[in-house]
């Protein structure tokens, strides 16, 4: 795995950030912990800002792992989408 993320994924530099114009009709939640060392925060912020329906929730005190308030931003998110 960590060789898979250490390669991009094998996709060129574009090839998530080149592509989101495909999505940006599709509404989308991102929960972040502004702790997690394991996925920076700026990446999710950049692909935010291409993401006109995109919101970004920043949980201050997280990490990688799932608090309260993480679990509660989804599971609001997974039933505003339900709707």
């Amino acid at each position: 795995m960590t060789h898979f993320f250490g390669q991009h994924a094998f996709l060129p530099p574009d090839g998530i950030s080149g592509r989101t114009g495909r999505i940006a009709d599709v509404p989308a939640v991102f929960v972040r912990g502004r702790l997690d060392i394991a996925s920076p925060l700026g990446v999710v912020w950049r692909l935010t800002q291409q993401l006109p329906l995109a919101t970004l929730h920043v949980v201050e005190d997280e990490d990688h792992g799932g608090a309260d308030v993480t679990d509660q931003l989804l599971t609001q998110a997974t039933d505003r989408f339900a709707q």
